[in-house]
């Protein structure tokens, strides 16, 4: 029998709820130099879990923040890479050149992330559609402080493999893949 036809409405709202993770992946490419969707790249890694926990992560309820710092518990660190990561299956050691952004504290089993300043930017998801494979595909928008569109990118998004194992899981996607960054 042919699958059911997916509902753009319900895509579209899931695909809404993954605005932190866009943002974020947009913001670790590099607008005005851009990198390559690196999952496997500590450095890329770990830039985009911080402007996750750092620029939404305070929408989780078990994240914290003070005027210096965001706390992001690692289970949560592990969700905010579930959803960024296709590839994921563990998260990959701090590297040096993140350790003045990104601590592990193991007494409370979370990480320090070192506030800073997001600008006046804001995400925003222009389109939502169906691959013929059934991958969702998120067009996905970052405008400036004047409401001009600064840079795009399109993401293949799949069901999250671990979100049966979070109770009431935040992101219902996980990124498999990344288009080059237009801006």
């Amino acid at each position: 029998e042919p699958a059911a036809t997916p509902d753009l409405g319900v895509e579209r709202e899931n695909a809404e709820r993954m605005l932190p993770v866009f943002d974020s992946l947009l913001l670790a490419t590099g607008i005005w130099e851009p990198r390559p969707y690196a999952p496997g790249d500590a450095d890329f890694f770990w830039t985009a879990l911080y402007l996750i926990g750092k620029n939404s992560g305070v929408k989780h309820p078990l994240v914290t923040e003070n005027e210096t710092s965001v706390t992001v518990p690692r289970q949560v660190m592990q969700e905010f890479a579930s959803a960024a990561f296709f590839e994921y299956d563990d998260l990959l050691p701090v590297p040096e050149s993140m350790s003045g952004t990104v601590q592990y504290d193991e007494q409370l089993d979370a990480y320090l992330l070192t506030q800073s300043d997001r600008g006046d930017s804001q995400p925003e998801l222009l389109s939502v559609s169906i691959a013929e494979d059934g991958a969702v595909l998120a067009e996905f928008g970052l405008l400036g402080g004047d409401g001009k569109l600064m840079a795009s990118a399109q993401f293949t998004l799949v069901e999250n493999p671990y979100a049966h194992a979070i109770a009431d899981p935040v992101f219902p996607y996980t990124v498999s893949a990344m288009s080059e960054v237009k801006t």
